[in-house]
């Protein structure tokens, strides 16, 4: 049982996902480039949101209905 507990207590989940403020200076820094094109910034960014935790895209005003 003593192993059980050591296991869960050291076992930390890994996230693969990206923070909210790691999106938001990604996606401010994507927006001021003009090294690409509207298209190639569009897909870029549908990647990061498709990589970034989903908690940050609930819209806070939906909270309170």
């Amino acid at each position: 049982m003593i192993l059980f507990s050591l296991i869960f207590a050291t076992h930390v989940p890994f996230s693969n996902y990206f923070k909210c403020k790691d999106f938001d200076w990604l996606a401010e820094r994507l927006k001021s480039t003009e090294l690409l094109s509207p298209s190639q910034k569009a897909k870029i960014l549908s990647n990061w949101i498709e990589h970034t935790d989903p908690k940050c895209f609930i819209d806070k005003g939906d909270a309170n209905d």
